[in-house]
């Protein structure tokens, strides 16, 4: 979902710090964090496409499982997902609190030190933060920020289609390692 890289805004370069103690996940864990479309919140009706069922940290990553609606404009999106039509996530996010760092990697208190927009090159890094919304968009300010495919089945639009043949391989699977263990005996 994301991996916090560096985004270039007008004021700076902004950052996100990635580790549990920065991430405020508490909206996802009340099941209110939605996945959007392209970050529309004017209509739920239209705009969300699903929510996010569950996120968890991978090193320095920020990842996360999507569960679609079964809505026109959830399977529309899922459909898409599954055949590699769009690949890419977008997060909206509060920043509570910031580390502003400079060129030469010294923090900067803004309380007590007048900030050179436009004559310095700054890094905002916020150090806390509170997970709001997922979207699917075309073009993500961080660019690793993408979906990751499950399974080698990108044509199958329809979840249960989808979790069927999951739950085949997986048994498949095991089958094969049982006669392993016979044969190896």
């Amino acid at each position: 979902m994301s991996k916090g890289s560096d985004v270039v805004r007008a004021y700076g370069v902004e950052r996100l710090a990635i580790t549990p103690k920065a991430v405020d996940i508490s909206r996802v864990e009340k099941g209110v964090a939605p996945v959007l479309d392209t970050h529309r919140q004017e209509s739920i009706l239209g705009s969300s496409i699903g929510k996010l069922a569950a996120v968890w940290f991978e090193g320095s990553s920020l990842v996360g499982r999507l569960q679609f609606h079964k809505t026109d404009a959830g399977k529309a999106a899922f459909g898409m997902v599954q055949r590699g039509e769009a690949n890419a996530i977008s997060i909206g996010y509060s920043v509570q609190s910031w580390e502003i760092t400079d060129e030469d990697g010294r923090v900067i208190d803004p309380a007590k030190e007048r900030l050179r927009v436009g004559e310095a090159d700054y890094v905002f890094t916020a150090t806390r933060w509170s997970l709001y919304e997922c979207s699917i968009v075309s073009c993500p300010a961080d660019p690793d920020a993408q979906i990751r495919q499950w399974g080698g089945n990108r044509d199958i639009a329809d979840p249960a289609e989808y979790n069927r043949l999951a739950k085949f391989r997986m048994e498949t699977r095991q089958r094969m390692l049982r006669r392993e263990r016979m044969y190896r005996k």
